[in-house]
């Protein structure tokens, strides 16, 4: 029941898993018939929304707060009749209100007969949530085969609320090749997913920005047969995002993680948006992101907290603070004596230092790469001495592997960890003379690799992982 107390629905769910967010806490349970339930509370540990999500041929009943054990094969018509009398009120199509001023949202499997998918009570905060959203999003699909008469499906999940739907009515149009739809949201942090009876493909993160239109497009690339269907929902566990405004057009964005031994290597760029940016599927940790407008680079480093699921972090780079970097530098700029390669004084032309909200052109590490350079940390280059002295000198290693050169090189690590991750070269080889106890691989698809697992504080081998 909405308002009752986290600790007593977990009690009579002992196998439930719990979540922090930014509004509280999400818990997760199954149902016997293989569905899911699932209950937000707020930081006072009141339960303020309950989402049941079905599986797909479920043969069970569900209790709602307007009807009593509702198959859940049975259709919305079903509904609407079970429902006529009863203390719900319809508001809008899926859509009734209590007599308590909470909200009832169900969804059917397409437009037909088909089962209930999933329903939704809470307690809006206030009235005005339902018809006052602040953010819109304007989605873009393109389809594996066009069918006139089948206008794709839009469901859009809440991640701040561990994937609760978010009731939308998609008024589509089809301009060809691709069918477009905008719909209205609260701002917030999304998964959007879409297909059609043809159709599925993979889901997208977004962030919902107030008084902004956001864009996305999402790929139905995987045919669907009246058998088989591929359902391929994005509840990616990295869920967190960072995201803000840019200074200018064109603008190149970057993020990188600050923790890791491979730094700048581990770089990617930003989805672009108009004058905002945004980068999805991160996992907590330090990240520098770098900014290039102009000659001009700027870099900041954001923290994305270990304890919020699905956090999103705002780092803006306006206009104005832009301009304020340009000025800055410009005012310390001059000719200064420096020493070149032969100790010898030398005059050369630097620009001012500048920072301005966290935004700096004294690049963060590891943003302070040049791009003609790709640079091997110092404790990767540790990392290859040790695994070089394991290969010079260990037993198991044949004739002809006992160099760095017989193998393709991959690096990554933990905390305290680096992995060196050695494939040979001469494959045939290695498996015809290489060590003859394989040991069970880390990863299925490295096929005869040789992993030496570094200690990073002794600097000595910890493992050594042979796949068969």
């Amino acid at each position: 029941m909405l308002g009752a107390t986290l600790a007593a629905v977990t009690t009579g769910h002992p196998n439930t898993n719990s979540f922090r967010t930014s509004s509280g806490t999400r818990s997760t349970w199954n149902t016997p018939g293989g569905g899911t339930v699932a209950v937000s509370a707020d930081h006072a540990a009141k339960v303020v929304e309950i989402d049941f999500l079905a599986k797909q041929g479920e043969d069970a009943d569900i209790d709602l707060p307007c009807v009593n054990k509702f198959p859940i094969q049975d259709s919305h018509v079903n509904l609407d009749i079970a429902i006529e009398g009863s203390a719900c009120v319809p508001i809008s199509d899926g859509a009734y209100r209590l007599r308590d001023g909470s909200v009832l949202f169900v969804w059917f499997e397409g437009p037909g007969d088909g089962q209930l998918q999933e329903a939704r009570w809470y307690r809006p905060v206030s009235n005005e949530n339902l018809t006052l959203p602040t953010a819109q999003v304007t989605a873009t699909v393109y389809e594996c085969a066009h069918d006139a008469n089948d206008s794709p499906t839009l469901r859009i999940a809440d991640v701040d609320r561990l994937f609760a739907s978010v009731p939308v009515t998609p008024q589509w149009s089809f301009q060809e090749p691709v069918w477009q739809t905008t719909v209205a949201l609260p701002v917030g942090h999304y998964i959007i997913d879409s297909r059609t009876k043809h159709c599925t493909g993979e889901s997208e993160q977004l962030v919902a920005i107030a008084g902004q239109t956001r864009h996305v497009t999402v790929t139905l690339d995987y045919q669907a047969t009246p058998t088989k269907f591929i359902a391929r929902v994005d509840e990616n566990m990295y869920a967190s995002a960072v995201y803000g405004v840019l200074p200018s057009l064109p603008s190149r964005v970057e993020i990188m993680a600050a923790d890791s031994i491979i730094g700048e290597q581990t770089r990617r760029p930003a989805t672009i948006d108009g004058n905002f940016y945004e980068f999805d599927h991160l996992r907590s940790g330090r990240y520098v992101v770098r900014v290039v407008f102009g000659d001009v680079v700027a870099s900041r480093e954001v923290v994305i907290p270990k304890d919020v699921y699905g956090a999103t972090v705002r780092a803006d780079l306006t206009t104005g603070e832009a301009s304020e970097i340009v000025r800055t530098q410009a005012a310390g700029t001059g000719y200064f004596t420096v020493k070149n390669y032969m100790h010898e004084k030398v005059e050369t032309h630097r620009l001012g230092p500048a920072t301005v909200d966290r935004w700096t052109n004294e690049l963060t590490a590891p943003s302070d790469y040049n791009i003609r350079t790709q640079r091997i940390g110092t404790p990767v280059l540790h990392a290859l001495e040790v695994a070089q002295h394991f290969l010079s000198s260990d037993e198991r290693v044949p004739p002809g592997f006992r160099t760095l050169s017989a193998f393709s090189i991959g690096i990554g690590g933990s905390n305290s960890e680096i992995f060196v991750n050695l494939v040979p070269v001469d494959l045939n080889a290695w498996r015809r003379n290489g060590p003859k106890r394989p040991e069970s691989c880390y990863v299925p698809e490295w096929d005869g690799n040789l992993t030496v697992v570094v200690n990073e504080k002794a600097w000595r081998v910890d493992e050594v992982v042979v796949c068969p």
